[in-house]
């Protein structure tokens, strides 16, 4: 796992105070998003330059494409997920599941 960190400032009885705000990425997260895409993702948490939900988004739909190409999402890549997703929150990946074939050498008459 790995933890980013960041600060926010609250209120609470009218008086302003610094929260420490962590967002932590787990494994799947860690092989799926490169160094790159994770540092992205965190910087767009912390600046909140575009709002959290969409970021959490582009990240499941970075998964999704990641696991599906078994390979780990580019910095560019998630970039474009956030794009996507922040022009129209209903963007999903289309992933196609491929019929099962039978094992080579079984036939069926």
């Amino acid at each position: 796992m790995e933890k980013i960190s960041r600060k926010k400032q609250t209120e609470k009885s009218g008086a302003r105070k610094n929260v420490r705000a962590s967002r932590v990425f787990n494994g799947l997260e860690c092989r799926y998003l490169s160094q790159e895409a994770r540092l992205l993702a965190s910087s767009l948490l912390h600046s909140q330059s575009v709002s959290p939900e969409t970021t959490e988004r582009a990240i499941h739909q970075a998964l999704l494409l990641g696991r599906a190409s078994e390979s780990s999402i580019d910095g560019e890549t998630f970039e474009s997920l956030v794009e996507a997703v922040a022009m129209d929150p209903s963007f999903t990946i289309p992933i196609m599941l491929l019929p099962s074939m039978p094992p080579s050498g079984n036939w069926v008459c």
